[in-house]
Parts: structure tokens; sequence; C-alpha cells
């Protein structure tokens, strides 16, 4: 496998050289591979966003219960940013340290166990089938959508482009079933 490739090959805890947990401090040292950061962005709501939310459900049956499940996701968000890197990586943090990683088309080298992701010469059975041996699991499906929920790997797959997303976060993957998914019989039994 060529440098480039290793340094951009898809790993459960991380990229190429990249692990979850590390801070940006320790990421800088790979900008010459990954890419400088161009911007970033806070997750957080304003107060003025919560306040309109708050009016919103105030009549809701189960606003009790809407209004705490948006508390805990606001002290979450509240901590969570993510980095745009100039090789349109996409990193986010939660309390400062790497959680979740994201690619699109623009990391042309992004691969997994070497089967190059962002090519559209590269069929996405092939990358499924990679991704599902890779982590010992079937996917579940529902258009462009195709998750491994154990594993916290996404992926995007439409005529506008492929993103892939993992974390070290369970609740990342947001849904709690995949009645509306088809499960993919890629692993042999």
């Amino acid at each position: 496998m060529a440098a480039k490739e290793k340094d951009w090959a898809f790993r459960k805890d991380g990229l190429g050289s990249l692990r979850f947990g590390m801070t940006p401090e320790e990421i800088r040292q790979f900008d010459d591979i990954y890419g400088a950061v161009r911007s970033e962005h806070s997750w957080a709501h304003s107060e003025e966003e919560i306040a309109i939310w708050e009016k919103a459900i105030a009549n809701w049956p189960n606003r009790d219960e809407l209004a705490e499940r948006e508390r805990q996701t606001e002290a979450f968000l509240a901590k969570t940013y993510t980095e745009y890197l100039s090789s349109t990586l996409q990193l986010s943090y939660y309390e400062g340290h790497l959680f979740e990683i994201t690619t699109d088309d623009g990391c042309r080298y992004f691969n997994i166990d070497g089967a190059a992701v962002h090519r559209k010469k590269t069929h996405i059975d092939t990358i499924l089938r990679a991704l599902a041996k890779h982590l010992g699991e079937n996917p579940f499906r529902e258009g462009p959508d195709t998750v491994f929920p154990k594993s916290k790997v996404s992926l995007y797959d439409d005529r506008d482009g492929r993103s892939v997303t993992w974390s070290s976060r369970a609740e990342n993957i947001q849904r709690d079933n995949f009645d509306e998914y088809t499960e993919l019989k890629l692993l042999e039994d």
C-alpha cells in the first residue's frame, strides 16, 4: 500500500495516523497529510434558538419528554465542534477530543482495505463488502443510507456524491431500530 493510501486508510479507531481521543493540537502534526483547518463550527444552539423551540413545543402533549431530550442534546452540542480541513476531511470533537470523522468526495485517497471509496469507478457494493469484512458486521440499508450500527459507521451514496462517517460514540447512530432498513447479507454465516 502506497504511503498516501496508508495515511488515508480506514480504521475503526480513526483514519491512518489519526485516532479517536486525540486533541486538535495532536492532530496538527499531520496537517501536511490531511490539510490545515479551513473553518470551525460549534454545534451549540443560541439561547434565542432554544427559546423558539421551547415555545414551539409548549402545547405538545409529550413536551416534558421532548424538552428533557433537547436538554440532553444541548448539553452534548455545547461541548461539540467540527473542524473542516482543506482536504475536505471533517473532524468532530467532544470536550476537545476527536470522536467523529467524516470523509467526502474531496478525500480522494480515502480507502477501506485498499478499495478507493471516493472514486466513482469503485462500485458501492465493493465498498460495502470491504466495510462488512473489516467490521465483521452486516449493514442495514434504506435508500442512499447504509449503517453499520454496532460499529457506529454510516455511509451515504447517491448520484451527487458519497460520504462516510464513523464515530467512537454510540449515540451518533441516531436510530434505535432499523425497521425501515433492509439488512444486507454480505458476510457468510
